[in-house]
């Protein structure tokens, strides 16, 4: 079904029900869609003051995406959104932007990369302002916009919006043409930006000190750094065993568009019918793993760099493919992964069309969780059934795990900084509970938080979104961890105008010293972290 133009008008009457449709996807859907207004009652009053601004006389496609994206920021859950119109995702690459890659440093928002020769000087410059609003402000007004899960995410989804047309425009009511103030080192500075459609391969940074490669159409790179490992993940939706999981679960909408984006990505260009051939064609995250370990024992390392910098999400399975692989079936066993509190709502079913859950919410995994904290050998059994289930369905894990199930574990930094998300989110997590060391900045994602998405479209808009069904706990004893989980070896700004990959320089410098992660928030470098380089 084609989608109205964002400058198509709608009648009052299409957009009431757009925004019917939408309320009843959170309500229906969502674990918790009144939390973060304050209650049921909040909750409605925004639904009421919603409807009352939609005009008689309609409203155009974009401008009801303001009011319904202002609508799901109230849930305050960074899972749950609706995209700006013609979007599938809000880093949707065939749309058009303003071409300023923004990082997030210390609290403010720096230029990390852009995409034409002549904004090179802005690289490393800090924001002011953008049309005349001051960066306070646009952080206040980023609030309103969309749900975030602490205030890094706020400051990188205010990244995310400047670089776009449509979220640019509701943050300062101005028209395309964007004025965008810095501080530069030079010092203040303007510049006037216009959207266009900047290609990757334009992207110009810093220059730096490491040659490190890209991630290619898996989501996946790998190398040898001297001696030491290094695996790059970028978008999670690439790789074998998530679509082997999808189908294992059924999940239609995952072996539809993301299998046909990711066969697009490899240049397969006349892919096979059945599902089983065509995910036959993508590579396995297994076997880039189980090689990368290979060359790093072959060439006698033991130490290995795991970047997830700016890691949007995808499928967090190749974080459980990860541990074991370097850990060890008896170490993935042991351990306090927290628990998580699914909603099986009729949309729920409808995308996951093989699920033998009840519908409701499924508090098991929660019972479960504290009924073992106290018997850890009857984790254990679940956790062993739960790997056997994961092997009968991933091959290529199977055998790989097969060939290393007692490995010698190589000692393992884990790179992240405000944009890793999600999925990336949830692979620092599966290694930092086997002591990996966490290095770099904290990230936008919660520990403790509303995850797992299912997709949804409005009828009379066309206007996409995303909404959560599960709550997750994954460091139920780390409270001051849960919302802003801090990096054992935190980056500075003084090391990220350094060099653009500072940070994976700081964990090498943290491996080379032998430093090893003692808790949450400290490691055996003691103060030395903040001197080296990143990102």
């Amino acid at each position: 079904m084609d989608s109205p133009a964002a400058d198509q008008t709608l009648s009052a009457s299409a957009a009431g029900a757009d925004l019917d449709q939408l309320v009843e996807t959170l309500t229906d859907t969502h674990p918790d869609a009144y939390r973060g207004f304050g209650g049921a009652v909040a909750f409605w009053r925004a639904v009421d003051e919603t409807r009352a601004a939609i005009p008689a006389s309609g409203l155009t496609v974009t401008a009801l995406y303001g009011h319904l994206a202002r609508l799901a920021a109230g849930v305050r859950d960074a899972h749950t959104a609706v995209f700006p119109p013609g979007r599938r995702s809000f880093t949707d690459a065939s749309a058009p932007r303003y071409g300023i890659d923004w990082d997030v440093v210390d609290g403010a928002l720096v230029v990390g990369a852009v995409h034409a020769a002549g904004h090179r000087p802005l690289l490393g410059a800090r924001l002011r302002a953008v049309d005349g609003v001051a960066f306070g402000e646009l952080v206040e007004r980023m609030r309103r916009l969309r749900g975030y899960d602490n205030e890094h995410g706020n400051l990188v989804q205010l990244a995310q919006a400047l670089d776009d047309p449509v979220g640019a425009t509701l943050l300062t009511g101005a028209a395309d043409r964007r004025r965008v103030e810095v501080t530069a080192s030079g010092g203040p500075a303007e510049v006037t930006l216009t959207p266009w459609r900047p290609r990757p391969a334009d992207r110009l940074a810093p220059a730096s000190r490491l040659r490190l490669p890209e991630p290619g159409p898996t989501g996946i790179a790998t190398a040898l750094l001297g001696t030491v490992g290094y695996l790059r993940l970028g978008e999670l939706l690439g790789y074998r065993e998530a679509f082997e999981i999808a189908r294992a679960n059924g999940v239609d909408w995952v072996l539809g568009e993301r299998l046909d984006a990711a066969l697009e990505r490899l240049g397969v260009t006349d892919a096979p019918a059945t599902v089983d051939e065509r995910i036959a064609l993508v590579p396995s995250a297994s076997d880039a793993v189980a090689g990368l370990l290979e060359r790093l024992r072959a060439a006698g390392g033991d130490r290995l760099v795991v970047d997830l910098r700016h890691c949007p999400g995808g499928n967090s399975i190749i974080g459980d493919l990860l541990a074991a692989l370097l850990y060890g079936v008896a170490a993935v066993l042991d351990g306090d992964e927290g628990y998580q509190v699914p909603r099986h709502s009729p949309r729920y079913f409808e995308h996951y069309r093989d699920s033998d859950a009840a519908p409701g919410y499924d508090f098991g995994a929660e019972r479960d969780w504290h009924a073992t904290r106290a018997d850890p050998r009857r984790r254990r059994e679940l956790r062993r059934d739960a790997l056997a289930e994961l092997r009968g369905e991933l091959p290529a894990f199977d055998r790989q795990l097969a060939r290393v199930a007692t490995p010698p574990a190589p000692r393992v930094a884990v790179v992240v900084d405000a944009f890793t998300f999600s999925a990336g989110f949830d692979v620092m997590l599966a290694l930092r509970r086997h002591g990996a060391t966490v290095v770099g900045t904290a990230p936008a994602q919660a520990a403790n938080c509303f995850i797992d998405i299912l997709p949804f479209r409005l009828e009379r808009s066309g206007l996409r979104g995303m909404v959560s069904f599960k709550w997750s706990v994954s460091l139920p004893d780390e409270p001051d961890n849960g919302t802003l989980l801090r990096p054992d070896v935190p980056l500075t700004a003084t090391g990220y105008d350094a060099d653009p990959n500072a940070a994976v320089l700081l964990a090498l410098a943290h491996l080379d010293r032998g430093g090893a992660r003692t808790g949450a928030g400290t490691s055996t470098d003691g103060g030395a972290c903040g001197t080296a380089p990143e990102r």
